[in-house]
């Protein structure tokens, strides 16, 4: 056996089944990476190389026995066809010290992703059976979450997202988010409609307000770069399905609140968004009634939801409008939106009586 250079595998042409040894390391121990690579080639029957790969995993933010997991994303993006730039190795946002996990996926048909979790204690690595992660209409999560436990909804909704040709950006989004729930998609057309009615000017800058705050915050905070520590997200407590009454007039629907603000001129604008889900087509095309569905208990839902929006053609204007613009002349007239114990929506639509 030809020896090769310490961090490659030795895969068998007849079939691309990998066979690791230290041998085949020139004397070295294959890294965690190498050795959950191969684990899950031999337990689903595929080679590194093969098309239609991909893995989710939360290597990358997370520890294993005190010391960075990057070195699996390292491997697998060296020794076979899965990599970011390509959109098929999702990292997933987690707490450092969250137990790490790794599903790789093989696409074997349309409505077929073989998949594979690798979970490892200590030094030793565990494969579980293969089992199928497509989710459609009335898919149940029960074998999944017997498999897969809490993770169940995130690594299903990312890895359907992987195949069903999702904007990278929004995949990204997601990943941040830590699962990809239709209330983040939603955050695509609102960052989307910010861009194309409310384009920055000379010397402005955004701060979006989630009032309220839903899933759709973190993918507008990511692809607009407007995080907390920049001052630019804030987030306010408000029942999301509340509509704010004033005497002149009723708001349903409030979908947060966009800022332009030019520091220099003191001079910008504050947007009250509508945003309205468009579920009727999606409903419709499930054969099913409003009635019957059940977004917090079927959670088949979100990939459907997710894979129709985005395989039919759907432009922000579809899902949001403006509620009210008003103009911005001072410091003053941004901080009053702002500043602790602001109001944005009495100072933009007026008082509501009942809140």
């Amino acid at each position: 056996m030809k020896k090769w250079c310490i961090g490659m595998l030795v895969w068998c042409v007849a079939g691309g089944l990998c066979a690791l040894s230290a041998h085949a390391m020139g004397g070295h121990q294959p890294t965690l990476g190498q050795r959950a690579l191969m684990l899950a080639m031999t337990t689903l029957s595929a080679s590194p190389g093969d098309e239609g790969l991909a893995l989710v995993t939360n290597a990358g933010y997370v520890d294993h026995q005190g010391e960075s997991t990057g070195e699996i994303l390292d491997t697998v993006t060296r020794l076979s066809a899965m990599g970011r730039g390509k959109g098929n190795l999702l990292s997933v946002h987690a707490r450092r010290d969250a137990p790490l996990f790794m599903v790789f996926v093989h696409q074997k048909g349309p409505k077929e992703l073989a998949a594979v979790s690798i979970t490892a204690t200590g030094d030793q690595l565990e494969a579980s059976e293969v089992f199928n992660l497509w989710v459609g209409v009335g898919t149940s999560f029960e074998p999944l979450t017997r498999i897969l436990g809490s993770r169940a909804f995130a690594v299903a909704t990312l890895a359907n997202a992987c195949y069903d040709g999702i904007p990278e950006s929004l995949v990204q989004a997601a990943l941040f988010h830590d699962h990809f729930c239709c209330g983040v998609a939603s955050g695509y057309f609102t960052a989307g409609f910010i861009l194309d009615q409310r384009p920055l000017r000379d010397g402005e800058s955004y701060t979006y307000m989630g009032i309220p705050a839903w899933c759709q915050d973190d993918y507008i905070a990511h692809a607009l770069n407007l995080t907390p520590g920049k001052r630019r997200y804030l987030s306010m407590a408000y029942p999301s399905r509340r509509p704010w009454q004033t005497a002149e007039a009723t708001w349903e629907n409030i979908g947060g609140v966009i800022i332009r603000f030019n520091k220099a001129t003191q001079t910008g604008d504050a947007t009250v968004l509508n945003y309205r889900w468009q579920t009727d087509d999606f409903v419709e095309s499930l054969g099913l009634s409003p009635d019957e569905l059940d977004w917090h208990k079927d959670l088949w839902l979100h990939a459907c939801y997710n894979r129709y929006v985005f395989q039919n053609p759907h432009a922000p204007e579809d899902f949001l409008s403006v509620h009210k613009t008003v103009e911005l002349t001072s410091q003053a007239d941004f901080d009053r939106l702002t500043r602790l114990g602001a109001n944005p929506l009495a100072v933009i639509l007026g008082k509501d009586t009942e809140w």
